[in-house]
């Protein structure tokens, strides 16, 4: 690949075979992607799939002809053949599915269900305010998706079973209303 000797980029395209393999492919991730769909809670990630696949698709035609010392299918020069093939666009989709597989296995360790996807984005928030702690009401100012204390119970537990928070006990001072428990997050999460 280092010594192509190209002067001038090319625009690689799909053939037709591999034009209706990416349209297929596009069309079972489409509809996951939406409410209700199993992969809406990963929809930031799994929406820019099809896109990559499109990219990993150019890479292998790419690496593909470059290993024929600089002659595409049929001894015609790469130069002249830049529309990758229904087999390496299938070869592209089925890596496609497995990096969606290892996805999928990853947001489900955290991200799910309605608490995980909140305890996710209540991490998000702590992570880029390095908090060591917090209260529910500092929570709520941070994270304005919460709107009530009641909202958090679920994601906050969420947090403290994976053991990215520890709830204490807030000491009443006698005077005033009590002050809400204190949320200690674990200091291996907040060192960079």
């Amino acid at each position: 690949m280092l010594d192509d000797s190209l002067q001038e980029p090319k625009t690689i395209t799909l053939s037709q075979e591999a034009e209706i393999i990416s349209e297929q492919f596009y069309n079972e991730l489409e509809p996951r992607l939406g409410k209700d769909g199993d992969l809406e809670h990963m929809a930031d990630w799994a929406g820019k799939l099809h896109g990559e696949v499109l990219r990993i698709a150019g890479l292998l035609h790419v690496v593909y002809n470059a290993s024929l010392n600089g002659k595409g299918y049929s001894d015609i020069p790469f130069e002249d053949y830049l529309a990758i093939t229904g087999k390496t666009m299938a070869a592209a989709v089925e890596l496609g599915q497995y990096f969606l597989a290892h996805a999928i296995a990853c947001y489900g360790i955290l991200g799910g269900s309605e608490a995980e996807r909140g305890a996710v984005y209540i991490l998000e928030k702590l992570k880029k305010q390095s908090l060591s702690q917090f209260t529910v009401r500092e929570i709520l100012r941070l994270c304005k998706k919460f709107k009530t204390s009641q909202d958090l119970t679920e994601p906050l537990a969420v947090l403290a079973e994976h053991g990215y928070i520890r709830e204490t006990k807030a000491e009443y001072t006698g005077t005033g209303r009590p002050q809400g428990n204190i949320y200690q997050v674990n200091p291996i999460f907040i060192q960079d």
